[in-house]
């Protein structure tokens, strides 16, 4: 999953590589996203507030996740929510 200036993002699950993922990434955020991060067997997510500031978790409950990257954001920034999430089992 990946994120980027004006509200680009992207996201891809169950790849079988990391530098498959990434790809797959970068092609759907239009090659605007400057923030990618991946992870495997678990959900991950990226939250993002109003002035671009980020926060990013993995865990392998999605409701984890989703709760661990906006406490992540939340000291960069205001008003963050989750942009992009995913789960896999690879």
């Amino acid at each position: 999953m990946g994120v980027g200036p004006n509200g680009a993002w992207g996201n891809a699950y169950d790849y079988p590589s990391q530098n498959a993922a990434a790809q797959a990434v970068q092609s759907r955020c239009g090659g605007n996203c400057t923030t990618i991060k991946t992870f495997y067997n678990s959900c991950g997510a990226i939250a993002q507030g109003d002035y671009g500031g980020w926060g990013w978790a993995w865990n392998v409950y999605k409701d984890e996740a989703l709760s661990s990257a906006i406490a992540y954001c939340v000291p960069n920034d205001r008003n963050c929510r989750v942009t992009v999430w995913a789960c896999t089992s690879r």
